[in-house]
């Protein structure tokens, strides 16, 4: 699951709250349940407005007092729901399993089976989750889920070993219209080839995603950095234009950014700009947790300043960051 969201968060975790929910298209069922509905209507909008510990509490209230209720289902669901939200995976998923063929109308039995397929991909639980997507895909989910469900079902196909049947999912995608999910499956695809070494097809997808679309969305920023990283062996120039690309915006995950900085760093060294290099690697290292590669970029930039006559000036601002443990220090002379 690291590996997933390391980069995408895109679409297999944590759906927005735009999503109309289900239950609250059941008004001839809540207008018939009375006070039932008076006393389950809290823990709706708790949900709407991103208050889940509050909205567990308001189910929980509901079923102490009504736990008979024909609207105990629906409850599940929208408990089930909340705690996904509150990355308590393994609760919400146990909640589901019964629920999706438990008195519920057929939409929202798909949405549950869509809510536990994603339980089980935070679980990874990569093929206990394929059936439930797909049951999820063969009733009327709502669009924006029905999307999420496809890419994250090629993902689970794909982590479950079964890397044709994820390919296929991930082009169906690709070759849909412009939009959010073409767009993912294509990096979805380009990261596949990169793990089976097929580096060309990688190369190409990335090059595909880049050149027809000037966005520099979170997506559209590690699709300029695998591109980066694809090239700059063999073209350091692009590839810095890529990895300035990506740090000029912004908008990519914290991790990106430090490695893309990193990246941009190595560049700037085989290009010989020493100055640029180190002020690359000093972003990455204020930027990187993972202790491997904060210590790499530590490193780099020591490497860096002793080659520019820099070293003290170099140390004394390692000195200065916040959570430097692990970071390499001058201990009577520099041993790089």
């Amino acid at each position: 699951m690291k590996q997933r969201r390391r980069f995408l968060r895109v679409g297999f975790g944590r759906v927005l709250f735009g999503v109309a929910l289900t239950l609250l298209g059941w008004a001839g069922v809540l207008g018939r349940a009375g006070a039932q509905e008076e006393v389950l209507t809290p823990a709706l909008t708790a949900f709407e407005d991103g208050l889940f510990d509050r909205c567990v509490q308001e189910v929980e209230r509901f079923r102490k007092r009504f736990p008979g209720s024909p609207l105990s289902a629906s409850a599940a669901l929208l408990e089930a729901k909340a705690l996904y939200f509150l990355g308590r995976y393994r609760a919400a998923e146990e909640l589901l399993a019964p629920v999706g063929s438990n008195r519920l109308p057929k939409a929202a039995a798909e949405e549950a089976f869509f809510w536990r397929a994603e339980c089980l991909c935070a679980l990874e639980r990569w093929s206990e989750a394929i059936p439930n997507y797909r049951a999820a895909l063969a009733g009327p989910l709502p669009a924006s889920l029905a999307q999420r469900a496809r890419l994250a079902l090629g993902w689970c196909l794909w982590r479950a070993g079964k890397v044709r049947e994820a390919e296929a999912v991930w082009q169906a995608l690709a070759r849909g219209s412009a939009g959010g999910p073409r767009t993912h499956a294509l990096l979805l695809l380009a990261r596949m080839a990169l793990s089976l070494g097929r580096r060309e097809d990688a190369e190409s997808l990335l090059a595909q995603m880049v050149r027809e679309d000037d966005r520099m969305d979170e997506a559209f920023c590690e699709a300029r950095f695998w591109l980066a990283e694809l090239r700059r062996e063999e073209d350091p120039s692009r590839a810095v234009a890529l990895y300035e690309a990506v740090v000029r915006a912004g908008r990519a995950p914290q991790e990106l950014l430090a490695l893309a900085w990193f990246g941009l760093g190595e560049t700037y060294e085989k290009l010989g700009e020493t100055g640029k290099a180190m002020n690359a690697f000093e972003r990455a290292l204020a930027l990187e947790k993972e202790p491997i590669l904060r210590l790499r970029a530590g490193e780099r930039y020591l490497q860096s300043a002793a080659s520019l006559q820099r070293l003290p000036e170099a140390e004394k601002k390692l000195a200065e960051l916040p959570g430097r443990g692990g970071i390499p220090q001058r201990r009577g002379g520099c041993s790089l």
